[in-house]
C-alpha cells in the first residue's frame, strides 16, 4: 500500500490507529486537528556534517515555539522516523511545561556505531573549518528559515 495514495482522513485514521497501538490508553482519542505534509520526492534536511544546522527543540527566538521532527537535533541518538517520534514527545513535553511523555531510552551504542563517530570526529578534527560541498548554501537557506546560524538555539555539549 502506497501512502502517498491515501486521503489526508485515511492517513490521519490511520496515524491515530498506531499511537493507540503504542500507547493504549490513547485507544479513544479523538484528533482535533491534523495537516498532512506530501513530498513524493522529497528529503530529508539533515546529512553528514548538519549537525550544527539543526535546530533545538525549544526555540529561543520564540519562546511559545518547540520544534519537532527529524530534522530537530535531540540527545536521543535515534534517526528518521524515531527521531521526530522522539522529538514530538519533547515538544509536547516542551508546550506542556512538564513531562507527559517519555522516549524509550536507546541500548548502549554498538561497537560499529561509535567505530562511525570516532572516525567522524577525527574527519572533522582533520577538517577544521572545511564544510562539504552545498553545506554554506544550506547554512544560509536555513538561517533564513530559523534565523540566525543556529536558529537562536543554545549550542549543545553532545556530538551528533
Amino acid at each position: 500500500e502506497n501512502l502517498l495514495d491515501l486521503t489526508d482522513v485515511e492517513l490521519t485514521e490511520r496515524a491515530r490507529r498506531v499511537v493507540a497501538s503504542a500507547e493504549p490508553r490513547l485507544a479513544g482519542a479523538t484528533v482535533v486537528d491534523s495537516a498532512v505534509v506530501r513530498l513524493r520526492s522529497g528529503a530529508t534536511f539533515f546529512f553528514p556534517g548538519s549537525a550544527p544546522l539543526l535546530p533545538r527543540t525549544h526555540s529561543q527566538s520564540l519562546s511559545n515555539v518547540a520544534f519537532a521532527g527529524d530534522y530537530v537535533k535531540i540527545d536521543h541518538g535515534s534517526w528518521s522516523q524515531e527521531r521526530a517520534f522522539v522529538a514530538g514527545i519533547e515538544a509536547a513535553n516542551a508546550v506542556a511545561g512538564r513531562e507527559v511523555a517519555t522516549a524509550v531510552p536507546l541500548p548502549a551504542v554498538e561497537p560499529h556505531v561509535e567505530l562511525g563517530r570516532v572516525a567522524a570526529r577525527a574527519a572533522r578534527s582533520a577538517l577544521g573549518d572545511q564544510v562539504p560541498f552545498g553545506v554554506k548554501a544550506l547554512v544560509n537557506l536555513r538561517s533564513s528559515l530559523f534565523g540566525g546560524s543556529r536558529g537562536g538555539n543554545p549550542p549543545s555539549s553532545s556530538s551528533t
